[in-house]
């Protein structure tokens, strides 16, 4: 009896004296009797797996069905557990620990050691990110549109750059490398994309459409608008379709003629992208009628001719979130990434309808312009209110784009 006492009141101070996940013992001395010890056999998937996105697979004995009982540790910080049984633990890793060998410690409560795996208390893992900064820029440079060439050079509007160029656009390479491309007349390009040759242009919330000539070093009028444009893409015989203040849907014609070709009464036009035949349209409403939603995207069938057909409501964003539409961009599978000022930075809309945040808790708004590049990488500029958080972003999403027809 002595030495039951005496065992129990040491295993009593090595439990209140730490919480460190390191320490093997974590015996509760509250329970009567102890656990059987959990353990490791594998964990998975295998490859290439991101931090805070995929969730992991631990499997192994003794575990608690109940997910409350369970605690898995990557490198000391807690993971957050999405099941759990018996013989398998489900959990996605906090997603700031990234590395080639994250320590995962796995912890039941009642039981008096960590799991074991081949002799060790842990098992190693390779944990990756799936969003980082791109390049070197910082608080001090103030970026707007974004666009990529054929050859995945980004081109990146800037009202000013860290060493104190002003109404700049920046060219970085692949390599992140960069410097200034061109001047523009305006402070800023509010969306620019690529065009046939090389081209780039942009518009700037104004009636104009510019062109900087590849290589040319600045800008130049393509075309005077009947009203104000936010945005622009191209079609697949080299029209583009531009939008803004003006609440019509303006092309342009490769021979620079001009005709407006859709109505958008009420509607303040804040992002376009043509996928599949289909002008995609988002904006704010500011009418009366009751029936349309105040943020919404809508989309208007391309014709033979080029002209659109009447616009057809795709998704009702202000039923289902806060804020506001800010981009727009579409993988070759047609899920539609909705960039955005709310707290859901971007949010994935499928093709059956449902819809999901991109990785949240990992992306911070505001996702101001976004663009695709040859790959599986989606670059955004980020704006916020936190300078420190303003920057490009280079996110992972495991598939392609859909087409940019101006940068074929």
């Amino acid at each position: 009896m002595k030495n039951y006492i005496i065992f129990n009141i040491i295993i009593f101070f090595l439990w209140g004296c730490t919480n460190d996940t390191s320490t093997q013992s974590i015996w509760n001395p509250s329970a009567s009797t102890p656990k059987p010890n959990p353990t490791i056999e594998s964990i998975g998937p295998d490859g290439i797996v991101f931090a805070g996105v995929d969730v992991i697979t631990i499997k192994g004995t003794n575990f608690s069905s109940n997910i409350a009982e369970n605690e898995v540790y990557f490198n000391g910080e807690k993971g957050t557990i999405k099941s759990a049984t018996p013989t398998e633990i489900k959990v996605v890793s906090p997603p700031s620990i990234i590395g080639d060998s994250i320590k995962v410690q796995v912890r039941v409560m009642g039981a008096l050691l960590y799991a074991s795996w081949h002799d060790q208390f842990y098992i190693p893992y390779k944990l990756s990110l799936v969003a980082s900064k791109f390049s070197d820029y910082d608080q001090n440079d103030d970026i707007f549109g974004l666009a990529i060439d054929r050859d995945g050079n980004i081109y990146a509007s800037m009202t000013k750059d860290a060493v104190g160029n002003l109404k700049v656009i920046h060219k970085i390479t692949p390599d992140g490398q960069h410097q200034v491309y061109a001047k523009t007349s305006f402070n800023k390009a509010s969306q620019m994309k690529i065009g046939p040759g090389g081209d780039l242009y942009y518009v700037n919330v104004l009636n104009y459409m510019f062109i900087v000539p590849k290589d040319a070093g600045t800008d130049k009028i393509y075309a005077i608008l009947p009203g104000g444009v936010f945005d622009l893409d191209f079609n697949s015989n080299g029209d583009i379709y531009c939008g803004g203040s003006g609440q019509a849907v303006y092309r342009i014609k490769p021979d620079k003629s001009v005709s407006t070709v859709a109505d958008y009464t009420d509607i303040n036009i804040r992002a376009i992208r043509v996928f599949n035949n289909y002008v995609y349209i988002a904006g704010t409403y500011s009418g009366s009628d009751s029936s349309v939603p105040v943020e919404g995207i809508w989309r208007n069938k391309i014709n033979t001719d080029g002209r659109l057909a009447t616009k057809e409501l795709v998704f009702n964003w202000s039923d289902k979130f806060s804020g506001s539409i800010l981009s727009l961009a579409f993988s070759e599978d047609g899920d539609m990434y909705v960039g955005t000022n709310s707290t859901e930075a971007i949010v994935v809309v499928h093709n059956n309808s449902s819809y999901e945040t991109l990785y949240p808790g990992v992306l911070y708004p505001e996702t101001y312009s976004m663009s695709w590049g040859n790959g599986v990488y989606l670059y955004i500029v980020r704006r916020n209110s936190d300078e420190k958080l303003r920057n490009i972003m280079k996110v992972n999403l495991r598939k392609n784009t859909a087409p940019y027809y101006g940068r074929k």
